[in-house]
């Protein structure tokens, strides 16, 4: 099926894999369904669907952070036509049912309520990709917008350790920078970046340098460049008005990942339902079609796009997520 778009017609039964949503947090906060109203609905058919929905919880939370994410969770599971996976098996039964395929992860330290051990309670839950730290300093180490950056606490540490342990994939997003080199120290097993942006197209704390994105290379980690229009240009609130100045921006941030030798490790972290301050032409799940064709515009293969889209994604996963 082809949908006319701003490019010439537009492949609308993509195949898609979103690294990073808020679209569960949202869906069980206002008591909706995860086919309604959402920047990350689940109502646009992709051919394969897969993404990764973020139980965010920030410092604010803590007590009450595992509460939140157990709700989040029995929210998702009202939802019959949408497989909830933990292994890269189990997206592949979701596929072949005709349903769309979602791993919980979770955003932010709070929800461990500043106990270690309930890593292992993430884990027997089915969470496989984690964050422990958002933007902000918690008892685990310094988040993106420190105003001291110290890295990691010994407690930090530890959650490393254990998770390691268990085979969880780290994602280091929302890190600040003495964190990020702390953490890919401390910790040897899968790491990934859900959804981050080159400091060297637009420089922003929460994006990543030239050396965090060679040391994401490195260790086989994939990056969901994020459509949050700040962390695209310093000329963020014109992205959100001008069509061609927006996409183009994004496709500079793929150029630059492909340079430093991330041709393979690119993909897409929408941060759907986490922003609304999106660039211009994409505002939900249903512009996915635009941005395939104008990036298909501008150069990229059918193999490139095909990549960016669901493949890179999609083989991390089967790599990495085998338990």
């Amino acid at each position: 099926m082809l949908w006319a778009g701003a490019y010439g017609e537009c492949v609308l039964e993509l195949n898609f894999f979103d690294l990073h949503t808020d679209t569960l947090s949202v869906a069980y906060e206002k008591g909706i369904s995860l086919f309604g109203e959402l920047d990350g609905s689940f109502a646009v058919p992709f051919k394969k669907n897969a993404r990764l929905l973020a139980v965010f919880t920030d410092e604010s939370m803590v007590g009450k952070g595992m509460a939140r994410f157990e709700k989040c969770v029995m929210h998702l599971q009202k939802h019959s036509d949408i497989g909830l996976c933990v292994t890269y098996a189990d997206a592949e039964k979701a596929y072949d049912e005709g349903k769309s395929a979602a791993f919980v992860a979770v955003e932010g330290g709070a929800v461990l309520d500043e106990r270690v051990e309930n890593i292992e309670k993430l884990y027997k839950y089915g969470v496989r990709v984690m964050s422990f730290i958002w933007n902000e300093d918690n008892c685990f180490g310094c988040g993106a917008m420190t105003k001291n950056d110290t890295g990691l606490t010994a407690k930090g540490k530890d959650v490393l350790m254990l998770a390691s342990q268990l085979g969880m994939v780290l994602d280091v997003s929302h890190m600040s920078r003495k964190s990020f080199f702390d953490a890919i120290d401390i910790f040897d097993g899968a790491v990934i970046a859900t959804h981050s942006n080159c400091d060297g197209v637009c420089s922003h704390p929460r994006n990543l340098t030239d050396g965090q994105i060679s040391a994401l290379l490195k260790r086989g980690g994939v990056i969901g460049i994020n459509l949050h229009a700040p962390f695209v240009s310093a000329a963020g609130a014109f992205l959100t008005k001008r069509f061609s100045q927006g996409m183009g921006a994004l496709l500079r941030h793929y150029e630059h990942i492909c340079a430093l030798g991330g041709s393979e490790n690119v993909c897409i972290g929408t941060d759907f339902d986490g922003t609304k301050n999106t660039i211009c032409g994409v505002k939900d799940i249903s512009d996915m079609d635009k941005l395939y064709s104008y990036f298909r515009s501008r150069g990229l293969s059918e193999k490139e796009a095909d990549g960016l889209f669901f493949g890179n994604a999609d083989r991390f996963f089967k790599r990495n997520l085998i338990k």
